[in-house]
C-alpha cells in the first residue's frame, strides 16, 4: 500500500439523541475524521435535531449526512447543509436523478454529495461509478447493507466492489465495514476511507468504548500487509495470518487450516513488549 492518509468516518445509527451526542464526543475524542448522522439516527430523532447536535460537538470535523435519499436529493441536501452538514449521502441504484438533483444543493450551497453503493451489484459497480463521476459527485462508498450481508442474498462480504470501484475511480472510494477483517480487506483493496459502523460504534454506550478507540486507531496506523507493524488495537499475527490468506487465495494457492499452526510465541512477546 502507498503511504497516503486514510481517514475514518464514523457512523452514529443510536435511536436517541443523548446517546447519539455521546458518542460522537468519544469519537472525536479518539480523532476520527468524519462523523456521519446515520439513517436509523436521522429517522429516529429527526434531522434538523440530530446534525446540529452532532455538528456542535463536531467543531471542524465534517459531518455526514447519511440518509441515503432516494428522492428530493436537492431539497434534503439544502437542508442537511442549513442544519450544519458538511456532506449529503444519497442512494445510486437505478437514481442518477436523485444525484443530479443533490449537485444542484451543492452548486447552490457548497455541500459536498456522496454515492452510497448500496444493493449495486459488483459487477455493475465500475459503470456506477463512472457515471457518478460525470454527474460530479464528490466521494463513493461500497456497502453491501447488513440484512443483505445476514442472508447472503446478493454478498457476501463487506469489502466485494472496493477494487471494482478502484478499478474506474478518480475520485474518494469508501467502504462500510464492521470488522476489523473487513478494514484489511477494504484497505488492500484500496480503499480511500473507512466507515466504522454496527456493533462497534452503536454498542459502545453499553459495552465500553475501548473497541471504537482500536478500530480508529487500527485504521491511521495500518500499514499494509506488506509492513510487520500492523496494530493498531489488533495483534501482529493476527494481522499478518490474515494478509497471509489473502495471498494464498489472490495467486489460487490451496492451504488448509490443518495446515496453521498457533504457539504461544506470540504472548510472551506480548508480554515482552514485542509482537
Amino acid at each position: 500500500m502507498s503511504e497516503k492518509k486514510i481517514w475514518v468516518e464514523t457512523i452514529i445509527d443510536a435511536f436517541d439523541l443523548e446517546t447519539t451526542k455521546e458518542i460522537a464526543r468519544k469519537a472525536v475524542e479518539f480523532g476520527t475524521d468524519w462523523i456521519s448522522v446515520g439513517t436509523n439516527n436521522m429517522y429516529a430523532c429527526g434531522f434538523m435535531h440530530s446534525i446540529p447536535a452532532v455538528k456542535e460537538i463536531a467543531g471542524d470535523i465534517p459531518v455526514v449526512a447519511d440518509i441515503k435519499i432516494h428522492d428530493g436529493g436537492n431539497g434534503f441536501s439544502v437542508q442537511a447543509q442549513k442544519c450544519g452538514a458538511d456532506y449529503s449521502v444519497v442512494s445510486t441504484r437505478f437514481n442518477y436523478g436523485c444525484a443530479r438533483q443533490a449537485m444542484i444543493a451543492y452548486a447552490n450551497t457548497g455541500i459536498k454529495i456522496i454515492g452510497d453503493l448500496c444493493t449495486v451489484p459488483v459487477a455493475e459497480i465500475p459503470h456506477y461509478v463512472a457515471e457518478l463521476q460525470n454527474i460530479g459527485i464528490h466521494a463513493v462508498r461500497v456497502h453491501q447493507t447488513y440484512d443483505e450481508l445476514k442472508y447472503r442474498y446478493m454478498f457476501s462480504r463487506s469489502w466485494d466492489g472496493v477494487k471494482e470501484a478502484k478499478g474506474v475511480a478518480t475520485i474518494p472510494v469508501g467502504c462500510v465495514v464492521r470488522t476489523k477483517e473487513d478494514i484489511i480487506h477494504a484497505l488492500e483493496d484500496g480503499a480511500d476511507y473507512i466507515c466504522l459502523a454496527g456493533d462497534v460504534v452503536d454498542k459502545a454506550p453499553e459495552q465500553g468504548y475501548e473497541a471504537l478507540k482500536e478500530y480508529i486507531d487500527f485504521v491511521h496506523n495500518y500499514q499494509g500487509c506488506q509492513s510487520s507493524n500492523n496494530h493498531g488495537g489488533y495483534s501482529g499475527y493476527q494481522a499478518r495470518l490474515l494478509c497471509f490468506k489473502r495471498k494464498m487465495d489472490e495467486y489460487g494457492l490451496s492451504y488448509g487450516e490443518h495446515q496453521i499452526f498457533y504457539g504461544d510465541f506470540w504472548k510472551k512477546a506480548l508480554d515482552s513488549g514485542r509482537d
